[in-house]
């Protein structure tokens, strides 16, 4: 997708646990899911919101 990513750590507002995740911008439709893909949010000024979680699936 040509995208400039951040890896960085899992802002605790989304987990208490320690972790990873990439932080990118895009205008564009999602790729497929993946089964390394765990949850997908997108940030907004009230906060994050959840796009897609791998549990709900």
């Amino acid at each position: 997708m040509n995208l400039s990513a951040e890896v960085m750590p899992v802002p605790r507002d989304l987990s208490s646990s320690c972790g990873t995740c990439v932080r990118f911008h895009t205008e564009a439709d999602f790729p497929e899911k993946t089964e390394e893909v765990e949850q997908i949010v997108r940030v907004e000024p009230q906060g994050y919101v959840e796009i897609y979680h791998a549990d709900e699936e």
